[in-house]
Formats: C-alpha cells, structure tokens, sequence
C-alpha cells in the first residue's frame, strides 16, 4: 500500500497537458482528472499484488490429522560418548513435544528438507514427557492435541523412527493402566497400552486417535508380548501442560 501512496502522489504533483502529447486525442492525459480512471485500475492491481505477496507469509501452517514426516521429525541428542535417538511431533510454531527420556540438552530436530537446532524448555520430573522449543521453518505442519482418555477398543495411529527408520503403525487400545515400572521407575499416571510394540528411535511419537487428534505420547514397549505404552496427553504433561494448547478439529490429511 505504500507504494500505491507514493504512485498517488507522483499522479497527483505532475499535471500532464495536451501539448505534451500533441498527438493524443482529447481526454488522453490532458490531466489529472481524465486520468483518474487508470490511476484506480493501478491502485487496485498493486492491492491485490501485496496480498499475493503478504498472504502466504501470514497463513497458518497446515494442521495434520494423519502420521507425516513433515510434522514428525527424528530426534537426536549427542551426549559425551552416547547418542540418543528418538522421534516428537510439531504442536506449535516453535514448539515440539517427545518423551522425557529421549532427548536432553541441545537437540537436533530433523525433517525432511532440513534440520534446526532445538533445546529442552520443560521436562515432567514425574512423567517421561519433555517439550523442546525451536525455531521451526516457516509453515511447518503441526498436530492438534486433545486432552482427552483413550477407551479401550479405540482405533490408534503412530508415525515415528524406530530403528532410526520412518515407520507408521496402526492398532487398537487393549488396556488403561494406572501405574507401571518404566526403565527402573515406577510412574504413578494413567497410562495407554495399545498394539503393536513399537521399537527403540519411536520414544516420542505421537499416538493419534481416529479423528486425528495427538492424544497421547509413546514411551515404552514389550516386544515379546507385542503391546507398547503411551502416556496420555491428559495426564502426561504434568508441569508442562501450560506450554501446550489444545486443538481445534484436524482439517488436513497426511502429504
């Protein structure tokens, strides 16, 4: 719009006459008057080129409702001599969330056209649950959140990196417990336990529900008995839920 003022004012300061077109026909650029008509034509044009222009950089990004590497990215964590592997899941603009035990410090946030550097903003001190904060890409998809326990029976979605791999699993609620011995710990939440077993590099995927709504946050599996466990979005925040807004509907599918 700001070009279209200073378009104005060069229109309005330079008064063209006819004996400086002495070949134009009468009422062509004999004045400001007879060329108001092109001068709105002008304005309007340049109008619609800055929302053409301004728009997409001020579009919300696409909302995803099925697993999508683009908003699934592979965690890494490069400790000393160690190197942790795990997977989390955009939510906001600059916000990702993963489970607690996957990630720690500095953290490599990879997708598919590229990587960022991000860093652990909150950790649940008695939940395996983290969210990292990042200066994600312009218009990186996110998942909607739902603060809400699954039943068992539900149908469940998860995209993640097991074996450092990009998988998607597909199964169904089996049970809802209320207290399990994680790695040496026992956490005293509610927890989701569906199938199948999902492996190490999935720790932090999220776990969708058939309307494709984040709903929970995998940690663990039992690959011989085929079952893995998620921490609900509901209860497995803790601490950390005020970092996290819940969601409106899903409006896009998985690209």
């Amino acid at each position: 719009m700001e070009a279209g003022k200073y378009l104005q004012r060069i229109f309005q300061r330079r008064v063209f006459t006819r004996s400086c077109l002495p070949d134009a026909p009468v009422g062509y650029a004999s004045g400001v008057k007879d060329f108001q008509p092109f001068l709105w034509v002008a304005l309007v044009l340049i109008a619609l080129s800055a929302v053409l222009l301004i728009g997409p950089a001020f579009a919300a990004s696409p909302i995803l409702a099925m697993p999508d590497r683009r908003g699934i990215p592979q965690l890494v964590t490069r400790e000393r001599d160690v190197i942790r592997y795990g997977t989390g899941f955009v939510v906001g603009p600059e916000t990702v969330l993963t489970a607690k035990h996957a990630v720690a410090g500095a953290v490599e946030i990879i997708f598919p056209t590229g990587k960022v550097t991000g860093h652990v903003q909150c950790r649940a001190p008695d939940r395996d649950t983290a969210v990292i904060a990042a200066r994600l890409p312009k218009s990186t998809p996110r998942y909607r959140v739902a603060f809400r326990t699954l039943a068992v029976g539900e149908l469940v979605r998860i995209g993640g990196y097991p074996g450092r791999t990009w998988t998607v699993a597909a199964g169904r609620v089996t049970n809802v417990i209320k207290t399990a011995i994680l790695s040496g710990r026992r956490i005293n939440t509610p927890m989701i336990v569906f199938k199948p077993a999902l492996h190490q590099g999935a720790s932090g995927s999220p776990v969708l529900d058939a309307r494709g709504y984040v709903v929970g946050i995998f940690i663990a599996s039992n690959p011989p008995e085929n079952y893995s466990i998620a921490l609900p979005i509901t209860t497995g925040l803790g601490p950390c839920r005020p970092l996290v807004k819940e969601g409106a509907a899903p409006t896009a599918t998985a690209g």
